[in-house]
């Protein structure tokens, strides 16, 4: 069961979402906040596995709340769920520490999928932002890299990252690469470590920006 907090300050589009989810059997939502306050004292309270976040919430905005629920929930991931689709905001999204970013016009599909993809570790892109993701990461200096090359991986290790950042799950690259599941997550952590990135949205940046992937 995946634990969800919805944080949106428009009571009609918050019950709105959870009423959806709740159809869900694998979806079970544990709290929902107005501001986010609310959302990152609920966060603390329940540790869920996934926080619906709106961008432009009262007393806290979603970019603060994130952070904060990132910086303290390290089991917790945050989908930015927002009509924002500007490369600022997404930046400062990313920054801040969300998993996911999704627009609030997708189809309820895409929300399920995105929440699915995050617990597992994964970024979720929503396509209608993927041309402006790619804009904002690209070429950008202060991504935490060793030596900036990725010619310090295996050939195994070099596969894991390319269908990581594109946003292939550890199940879908096993099956792909014909592997276990567990020796995906020991070469993607592998990865990890070589290349000094903190998540999986650095690896994304890092590959986007080292010309691995187009998206």
């Amino acid at each position: 069961m995946i634990k969800i907090v919805v944080a949106d300050d428009h009571d009609i589009v918050r019950q709105g979402i959870v009423g959806l989810l709740s159809r869900e059997a694998e979806f079970e939502v544990v709290g929902e906040a107005n501001n986010g306050l609310a959302a990152v004292e609920l966060a603390n309270a329940l540790q869920p596995d996934v926080v619906l976040m709106d961008l432009t919430i009262p007393e806290l905005n979603g970019i603060e709340a994130t952070a904060k629920i990132v910086g303290a929930c390290s089991q917790t991931r945050v989908v930015v769920l927002t009509m924002h689709q500007d490369r600022a905001h997404i930046r400062r999204a990313f920054e801040a520490g969300a998993s996911g970013y999704i627009l609030k016009r997708n189809d309820m599909s895409d929300l399920i999928r995105a929440i699915q993809t995050v617990v597992q570790g994964e970024v979720f892109l929503s396509s209608a932002i993927s041309r402006v993701v790619v804009e904002t990461f690209v070429g950008r200096e202060d991504l935490p890299i060793s030596g900036g090359k990725s010619d310090g991986l295996s050939h195994r290790e070099r596969e894991v990252l390319v269908l990581v950042a594109e946003g292939q799950t550890n199940r879908e690259i096993a099956d792909v690469l014909h592997i276990a599941e567990k020796t995906v997550a020991a070469h993607r952590a592998s990865v990890m470590q070589k290349l000094n990135l903190k998540n999986a949205a650095d690896l994304v940046r890092y590959a986007i920006r080292e010309g691995l992937v187009e998206l």
